[in-house]
């Protein structure tokens, strides 16, 4: 994974949050803690945007489900907070 294509990762990144702000903007209303976790697998990097935290994984698998009712793929799993992205 070159810097130039990881830059490009990034930009798809802020994109589909973008998307994702114009499709369910009442979800955004609280002010929901927006994050990604980095994965580097052999040559590649993937960005995962994690949204949360919740306090209790009802509430967390409660809007996982909104969101697939919106057609959006989601899954619970452990919230990481990494260092804030200032391109989000």
């Amino acid at each position: 994974s070159s810097a130039a294509s990881d830059v490009y990762k990034r930009q798809k990144l802020n994109t589909a949050l973008a998307n994702l702000k114009r499709k369910i903007p009442t979800f955004f209303i609280n002010n929901i803690a927006v994050n990604v976790e980095t994965k580097v697998i052999k040559t590649n990097t993937f960005y995962r945007l994690k949204l949360g935290a919740y306090k209790t994984n009802k509430q967390a698998t409660t809007a996982c489900e909104a969101l697939k009712q919106q057609k959006i793929n989601c899954f619970v799993t452990y919230y990481t907070q990494e260092k804030p992205q200032p391109t989000l």
